[in-house]
């Protein structure tokens, strides 16, 4: 009776011991990847959107792994999946930490982790709070790939502009913060032709008046894409919208896996800053490369 009882007492603990394991490697893996998901209570001012945002995942994403839940009606207290998307690592607040050892522990900066969970006062953290963690390499990888190629687009060098397209998807231009399907969608191979293309093609409608976009390509560039000094002139975010007008964003949707690089130009005092833009590159990863998928205009519309 008693050996029996010994292996029983074993075997349960060995039960045990891989139980734990397991459950540990899950919370670590969510912890230090990017591509899992983790439990996460809803607080007063979540909103899917703003989750999205936080965590790198699309809408889509977490309404999937949450089907029950209406993102119209969020319940305060109420736990649902939450997919993490890449270049976020989560971190679980505990009691005595402050945001310069997190910033510490994770090679990041304290403003940076703070204007991503939306913290107001940095010295207001609380254990149990989830924190997203952005990814400083992931930031610092495309920051001078970006630089570059906005100076390619301001100075119109479509041919070595072309080299940076995606090599199968190509490149998506969308007018206006909502991209749609019927945006047009072109070839590396035609945009280093953009520069003599002479052809007007429909590249959507004009907001308000309902017209057609009848432009050339570089006649495009210069309303839709390059229409400020955004160099000189504006401010870079990296997933983050800093621009919004009145037309829906849609972006990190139709573009999950992405890094989008935003120059934001604020606006004049003459026109009480209501002639304010934003040149949205969206770039993709493709065999360890970035690339453009699409760029995206976005202004106050009417």
């Amino acid at each position: 009776m008693f050996k029996k009882k010994s292996i029983f007492t074993l075997s349960s603990i060995l039960i045990t011991m891989l139980f734990l394991f397991s459950s540990s490697f899950t919370i670590r893996a969510n912890a230090e990847t990017n591509n899992n998901s983790i439990d996460y209570t809803i607080k007063k001012g979540d909103t899917f959107y703003l989750l999205s945002l936080r965590f790198n995942c699309s809408i889509n994403d977490i309404s999937s792994m949450n089907p029950k839940v209406d993102p119209q009606n969020l319940i305060i207290g109420r736990k649902i999946m939450l997919p993490i998307g890449s270049g976020i690592t989560v971190h679980h607040v505990k009691k005595g930490d402050t945001l310069w050892k997190i910033a510490k522990k994770y090679n990041s900066e304290i403003n940076l982790i703070a204007k991503k969970n939306y913290i107001e006062n940095p010295n207001l953290i609380y254990a149990g709070d989830i924190l997203a963690i952005p990814d400083i390499k992931h930031k610092q990888d495309i920051s001078t790939l970006q630089k570059y190629v906005i100076s390619l687009i301001r100075d119109r060098n479509y041919k070595e502009l072309s080299k940076f397209v995606h090599p199968q998807k190509g490149i998506r231009f969308s007018p206006y913060s909502y991209v749609t399907k019927q945006d047009l969608v072109f070839t590396a191979s035609k945009v280093a032709n953009f520069g003599s293309d002479k052809t007007k093609y429909i590249w959507g409608i004009f907001d308000g008046s309902g017209f057609d976009i009848e432009y050339t390509p570089a006649e495009y560039f210069n309303r839709f894409v390059y229409n400020k000094d955004f160099i000189k002139l504006g401010t870079v975010s990296y997933n983050k919208t800093q621009g919004i007008g009145n037309t829906f964003e849609n972006q990190f949707e139709v573009y999950p896996n992405s890094t989008i690089v935003e120059y934001y130009y604020p606006g004049s005092e003459k026109y009480s800053g209501i002639d304010w833009s934003s040149l949205r590159m969206v770039y993709e990863k493709y065999n360890g490369k970035w690339y453009l998928v699409g760029i995206i205009h976005n202004e106050w519309t009417t």
